[in-house]
């Protein structure tokens, strides 16, 4: 997924590096600005927590365009059936995918964490393994 929000910003001139250096300066301000000298250490990462979702969540409005990966696939398919028979396949990979995750407590269910392979539709996770202790025994994370 990375790969195609950055395909879809070389083609315009947005510069997505700067969006890092934005969010932290952005929290860093918003913290400063509604915390004092009293705010106890609990209050604060509870504040610092909140204000971080909400400046995310502008920056997902604001500088990341919703339709990225929608234009992408439609870019590379031929028509809108094979659109259609590529989300349903996508829906299905991808459920099941995470609920294996899920219920063996594999690895996390992010997207940078799967591949897609866009011929098939099919959601692959490279991280898809199981863990063992040193006695043996599956490891929950």
């Amino acid at each position: 997924l990375d790969d195609v929000f950055r395909s879809s910003h070389s083609a315009s001139e947005k510069k997505i590096e700067a969006i890092p250096d934005f969010f932290l300066k952005e929290v860093e301000d918003k913290l400063r600005s509604q915390t004092t000298q009293e705010t106890t250490q609990e209050d604060r990462e509870k504040l610092e927590m909140s204000i971080r979702h909400e400046v995310y969540a502008d920056i997902c409005k604001s500088k990341v365009d919703s339709q990225v990966f929608l234009r992408f696939v439609q870019r590379n398919l031929d028509g809108p059936e094979d659109l259609f028979h590529f989300r349903r396949a996508f829906a299905g990979q991808l459920a099941s995918n995470s609920l294996l995750q899920y219920i063996f407590s594999v690895a996390e269910r992010t997207p940078p964490r799967f591949v897609l392979l866009l011929c098939r539709a099919l959601v692959l996770s490279p991280d898809f393994r199981v863990s063992y202790s040193n006695q043996g025994f599956i490891e929950g994370h």
